[in-house]
């Protein structure tokens, strides 16, 4: 903006303006970010199918995905509703979608699901899991990738962490889903092998009734 007040062309002028409207976006996306992953962000909770926001960020996702990476979607038929921020879970859910592709740079398989998952005792102990007993939806996105490196999968939700070149990633993408799905009263797992894939299952409390 000071560089405007020291020009009078026209066309710089509106290429210095473009310019600070990106960079406000930006830092308005990184606040949001990390007010996520404090668990602090302004949430708007709805009632909604996670299904049909799953067409959706599909469909207007769809020229994001190359060509030569193959994309199965299986949703439940009779899938549980869920209350939570239908932004946030839209945010979320195109997330783990790239994330997936950027595993795949020579192409694969992706596969998006959702289903039913009843949490209790037994399921935890069986699967080592600490999760809060209930009713949850849960959406897995799974990619046939490189898989994540056993050293890095216990930092792959750390704020500012990521192995992307310098430019191509901030390292806040999971670490805001995580905060979002946490302060939902939800939970985010990942399941990796190298050379195999990884998969991330995103899970929502379902709400009472159909």
């Amino acid at each position: 903006l000071e560089l405007i007040e020291e020009v009078d062309d026209p066309e710089e002028i509106e290429r210095h303006r473009n310019a600070a409207i990106a960079a406000a976006l930006r830092g308005a996306d990184l606040t949001k970010s990390l007010l996520s992953f404090a668990r602090q962000s302004p949430l708007e909770p709805a009632i909604f199918d996670l299904n049909q926001t799953v067409r959706e960020v599909k469909t207007w996702s769809s020229r994001l995905i190359p060509e030569n990476i193959d994309v199965e979607i299986s949703l439940l038929a009779g899938l549980w509703r869920t209350k939570a921020d239908p932004g946030l879970t839209q945010n979320a859910t195109l997330n783990l979608i790239l994330n997936a592709r950027d595993a795949m740079a020579n192409g694969g398989k992706m596969t998006i699901e959702t289903s039913n998952v009843r949490i209790d005792e037994e399921y935890n102990e069986l699967r080592g899991e600490d999760m809060e007993p209930g009713r949850y939806v849960m959406l897995a996105i799974s990619d046939t990738g490189e898989g994540i490196a056993k050293e890095n999968l216990e930092r792959v939700f750390d704020p500012f962490f990521t192995t992307k070149p310098v430019g191509t990633g901030s390292g806040l993408g999971l670490s805001m889903v995580q905060g979002f799905l946490k302060q939902s009263g939800g939970t985010i797992r990942v399941y990796s092998e190298q050379n195999v894939g990884t998969t991330f299952k995103l899970y929502l409390k379902a709400i009472s009734g159909k």
